[in-house]
């Protein structure tokens, strides 16, 4: 099951208690909602009241915003935005009381919760100069009014992973630990009406949560690195004592830093591991006649992991093959702990630094996400070989498939079979890693490569979804990234792969990846054998970049030229000067048009430069969007399927104007980019403009959008607009503007085009909803001017040309799945 929150409503927190799962989420008003487990069905959902409180700008959730109730009862104590205090009955969701600070209780961001049978603890972090102050504040669990507070001399640098609780609260061993510059300390927090002062945490600098507070269970580290399991002892003279020291655990560079975890049986008895990546390095004995031989070997890429017993007071541990090359570094691990006997078989999820997330059964690995692929920077399709001795295949797939039904019909015994063969020969399944068993035969398969956020390229076969190869970027990049892939002249095939990244490390600079598109291996002089490495790298951001003659051309904002790989001195790029370049600035909001000229700028090395040609200025509107003309994938054969060349240089552009109230009125415009000129304006009025998409399909543009305002004819709800960009005969090359409105009854949150290789010459429209559906609009649906041409197979399309309303039926929803 899944449970999607608005975009308004954010996720602060979420706990398990039994079968049901509490969630915090919203800002202006929370929500706590209770909900069933096995079906993440609601069972009560409410709001928390404080109207009269303002609420803490900077509030974060570090821990316990959520604390369910120590006593008999299924209660639950909620830490809102405003400081406040709420007990909830766990059973219908009703508030029993509410309590809110008074004067001499601290009023911060930041805090901690924890509830024994009659009391709940607040600890507020009072920011200071260079650290964190502490105040215990504690309310009377039953009535919600305050017993006292305190403040306690503790000098935290990060409340988020430098204080816990620990101990069980319904025995009465609440105990606060915290780490401090001079060393980790702690207080019983029953004590504080003793007003006793921290005791420390002996030779112990660091504190660790594993999420076994309620155990008594944490870990402590030395300041060489050195880490133990340390146990609430409330019959030792110490209170807090170590139950376990991790051998071999001090800080060395062969090793990473250590990641702590605790976890369950079935029985609910605790475990805690420590997980960390070693080029390790294995000691093998051998015994030959009375000599005897250590013999040191070597495992590369190997992680350990090193699972501790607390009811047996013993280590298990084991080696497993985490490949750092494709996965980066682990950063969470999460496990459950299967036992027979005195064997103990762990169960553990990962979640690593590239997005994959990872189940593992001890040294096994059982499957893999790539959960980057939830946070795509660009994409772009990459067109695929026929292997040896198809072209008879892909010529006349007809006569083929033909034969192999003959085939059947002679061999019925053999039917099952035989069309388990139509089907393979058809597509056969990709292997990962191996891009030699890909091929394109009918024009439906392609390599989808896309770049995602956590600075992972990863190549995706179209028609199953399975990743082919991935690489991982050996630079911290920012979110803006572009494909640009090149093409041989011989048969269309992709031979050469570009990506254009941002910085983060290098102060914004950009930076060039050339791969081998079919097998990811890295192109161009600047080789390693772990992460891609950049080719080529420069100080500016690039504003606007093209493929010319098998060249990358990019602009940066200084109207300055850059060429990779670099050209000769000697050596002219005869198509550069037909190239323009459509680029605007938000920051004043303008937009200009620039031809590449052979001539160098003055004091530039390149032969190429920018040449500006027109400006367009937006005075004192803001520019949410540029919008470009994509060139279709299609290959020679099929050039129906191109896009219009003379509308190539169009830009769309959305921007908003502020109107004589606070409404914000949208605007969309399309400029032609070899004049300047202004071919279509149309006023949206007032609405969210972030919310606008557009795209250029053939020679329309369409973009959607929301109309806020009911008028006679006219609801509120969203629209999709379509715009011909028809140019007139060439004795009137002027370009012919109509366009058609219609309701839909979805919000359109993306928008793209369908392309295919062979057959088909029209382009639908593709918008993915609210829903999380995917709906394919006819292209005769966006046409105005008349009916549009059908194709060989005939129409088939669900709405008729004249609809107005095109609601979100099964008829034109393609994906698999209703949400």
């Amino acid at each position: 099951w899944r449970h999607i929150l608005d975009d308004d409503d954010y996720l602060e927190e979420f706990r398990t208690n039994h079968d049901g799962i509490m969630a915090l989420s919203g800002h202006d008003v929370q929500n706590v909602r209770l909900l069933e487990v096995e079906t993440g069905s609601i069972i009560w959902e409410t709001q928390l009241q404080a109207l009269d409180l303002e609420r803490l700008p900077e509030f974060r959730c570090i821990g316990a915003c959520i604390v369910f109730a120590s006593d008999e009862t299924a209660d639950l104590f909620v830490s809102s935005n405003t400081g406040s205090i709420h007990r909830l009955n766990g059973l219908t969701g009703g508030t029993k009381w509410t309590w809110t600070p008074v004067d001499n209780a601290p009023l911060t961001p930041l805090s901690k919760m924890i509830a024994a049978p009659t009391t709940v603890y607040l600890v507020h972090f009072v920011k200071s100069t260079n650290s964190y102050k502490v105040h215990v504040t504690a309310i009377d669990s039953d009535s919600g009014e305050q017993i006292f507070t305190r403040a306690l001399p503790a000098d935290i640098l990060n409340p988020t992973s430098d204080a816990i609780f620990v101990g069980n609260p319904r025995l009465g061993e609440a105990t606060l630990v915290w780490a401090q510059p001079d060393g980790a300390k702690f207080l019983r927090l029953s004590t504080l009406k003793e007003t006793r002062t921290p005791q420390p945490l002996v030779k112990h600098q660091k504190v660790v949560d594993v999420r076994l507070g309620a155990y008594g269970l944490f870990i402590a580290l030395k300041a060489d690195g050195s880490s133990s399991v340390m146990r609430v002892d409330p019959e030792g003279p110490q209170w807090i004592k170590v139950d376990w020291e991790f051998s071999d655990s001090a800080s060395a560079p062969p090793k990473s830093t250590p990641i702590f975890t605790g976890g369950f049986d079935k029985q609910g008895r605790p475990y805690v591991s420590r997980t960390f990546w070693s080029a390790h390095s294995k000691v093998s004995t051998l015994v030959l006649g009375y000599l005897l031989v250590r013999v040191l070997t070597s495992t590369p890429k190997a992680s350990r992991m090193e699972l501790y017993v607390p009811h047996q007071n013993f280590i298990n541990g084991f080696f497993y093959s985490f490949d750092t090359i494709q996965n980066g570094r682990m950063f969470h691990t999460a496990m459950d702990v299967a036992s027979t006997g005195d064997k103990y078989f762990p169960r553990f999820a990962i979640t690593t630094s590239t997005g994959s997330f990872q189940m593992w059964q001890g040294d096994r690995k059982l499957w893999l996400r790539e959960e980057a692929l939830a946070h795509i920077a660009s994409a772009t399709y990459v067109k695929l070989p026929h292997l040896a001795g198809q072209n008879t295949v892909v010529s006349n797939p007809v006569a083929r498939f033909s034969s192999q039904l003959g085939e059947l019909a002679r061999a019925p015994v053999s039917a099952i079979v035989g069309l388990s063969n139509i089907i393979r020969s058809i597509y056969p399944p990709s292997a990962p890693g191996n891009s030699t068993t890909l091929d394109e035969r009918f024009g439906f398969r392609h390599l989808i490569v896309v770049s995602t956020m956590f600075g992972k390229v990863l190549a995706l076969d179209s028609t199953t979804g399975d990743v082919v190869w991935g690489q991982i970027l050996g630079k911290r990049l920012n979110s803006g990234m572009q494909h640009f892939a090149t093409t041989t002249e011989t048969g269309g095939i992709t031979s050469e792969l570009f990506l254009i990244a941002s910085s983060q490390a290098d102060g914004g600079s950009s930076l060039v990846y050339h791969f081998h598109p079919l097998s990811g291996a890295s192109l161009g002089s600047v080789q390693s054998r772990e992460f891609a490495e950049p080719q080529y790298q420069f100080a500016e951001t690039v504003v606007d970049a093209a493929v010319v003659e098998n060249r990358l051309i990019m602009i940066d904002g200084h109207h300055n030229i850059h060429t990779y790989p670099k050209a000769a001195s000697q050596q002219k790029l005869e198509s550069a000067s037909h190239m323009t370049s459509i680029y605007g600035s938000r920051y004043p909001p303008h937009v200009a048009g620039y031809r590449l000229s052979e001539s160098g700028r003055p004091g530039s090395s390149s032969q190429l430069s920018a040449r500006q040609t027109w400006s367009m200025s937006f005075g004192d509107e803001s520019i949410h969007w540029f919008i470009k003309p994509t060139v279709s994938p299609t290959a020679a054969g099929n050039n129906t399927a191109a896009s219009n060349p003379s509308n190539r240089n169009f830009v769309g552009i959305v921007s908003s104007t502020q109107g004589s109230t606070e409404l914000v009125n949208c605007v969309v415009r399309i400029v032609d980019g070899t004049k300047g000129t202004l071919v279509y304006r149309a006023e949206l009025g007032s609405g969210r403009c972030e919310d606008v998409r557009g795209i250029f399909i053939e020679d329309m543009f369409v973009y959607s959008h929301q109309d806020t305002v009911a008028s006679g004819d006219s609801a509120k709800g969203f629209r999709i607009t379509a715009v011909d960009l028809k140019t007139g005969p060439s004795a009137n090359p002027q370009v012919q503007i109509q366009q058609r409105t219609f309701a839909v009854g979805f919000q359109p949150k993306y928008l793209a085009s369908t392309f295919t290789k062979y057959g088909i010459a029209l382009q639908d429209l593709i918008v993915a909803t609210d829903k999380d559906q995917i709906i394919s609009l006819p292209n005769r649906l966006l046409h105005t001017l008349g009916a549009a041409p059908q194709s060989a197979q005939g129409s088939s399309a669900a709405i008729p040309p004249s609809a107005n309303v095109v609601q979100d039926e099964p008829r034109i929803t393609i994906s698999q799945n209703w949400q």
